[in-house]
């Protein structure tokens, strides 16, 4: 076997460090809950299933990147290549991508309307966010699944001629709407916050943690660019590119960025002086 190129490694890192660091994050949200301040609401249970997608999702998409040779020159990939097996695991991927983003989001809305309840309007507007996630999650699901019939086209090219698949602009549509409700629970905090009367160093810190959400919705426009690039402007190595880490990185950054408000009491509890 030809050793693994530089750029597939650094393709497979990516993979496995930002699980980890959603993993570890959320395992320090459990201990902040349970052992510092002994709560644990909807908004944590809701980052369970999200956590437990994510852990599936990581070795599918690890061994996709393995067997499809990402970060591999064209002419160095090995000539009896055969993608069906990589894309079968990259087809099974996808069922649980968005499943990610939708609990998350639910997460952080429940969250939102719990501290800022008496905020005039916020129930209707968390509501409304709520139920485009939940509709859009399932819209997804249904068309992440059926996206070719027969079902086996999705990873046997040789059906694919007489398949009927779904257009690729479906994937650039929804990983659009995706950016647009992002945008919308990144504003929320934002209204909630900046009118409780808390202490000035905590409504900065707690927005700070919010604030760090733009960083995924940042990831999610890059893969769109991404997505773009791919269907319509192919390049001419498909192998070289590892943009389609996005994909990975895009999920578990955002649980780790929904996991940061509830360090604060652990840390807090932990190194007084600097976040007392």
């Amino acid at each position: 076997d030809s050793p693994t190129p530089p750029r597939q490694t650094a393709a497979l890192f990516i993979t496995l460090f930002f699980p980890i660091l959603a993993w570890i994050t959320f395992a320090a949200r459990i201990w902040s809950r349970l052992r510092i301040t002994r709560c644990w609401a909807l908004d944590d249970w809701l980052m369970v299933p999200a956590t437990i997608c994510s852990v599936v999702l990581t070795p599918l998409f690890f061994m996709y990147m393995k067997l499809g040779y990402f970060g591999w020159r064209q002419e160095d990939v090995p000539t009896d290549y055969n993608p069906s097996r990589g894309l079968y695991l990259f087809y099974i991927a996808q069922i649980f991508y968005n499943p990610i983003l939708a609990f998350v989001k639910c997460s952080i809305l429940v969250f939102v309307l719990r501290i800022g309840r008496r905020r005039p309007g916020l129930p209707w507007m968390v509501y409304s966010v709520i139920t485009l996630t939940a509709l859009q999650a399932i819209a997804v699901f249904f068309g992440v699944v059926l996206q070719c019939l027969p079902v086996a086209a999705n990873w046997d090219p040789s059906l694919r001629p007489t398949a009927k698949c779904i257009d690729v602009s479906f994937h650039v549509t929804i990983s659009s709407f995706t950016v647009l409700t992002d945008l919308l629970v990144l504003a929320l905090p934002f209204y909630v916050f900046l009118g409780l009367q808390i202490g000035r160093g905590t409504k900065v810190a707690v927005l700070c943690c919010f604030a760090s959400g733009a960083v995924v919705t940042a990831v999610s426009i890059a893969r769109i660019e991404s997505l773009v690039r791919l269907f319509y402007y192919p390049p001419e190595d498909p192998f070289y590119d590892i943009k389609i880490t996005y994909s990975i990185v895009e999920p578990n950054l955002a649980i780790a960025t929904a996991c940061a408000p509830a360090l604060r009491p652990l840390l807090k509890h932990y190194l007084p002086s600097v976040f007392g």
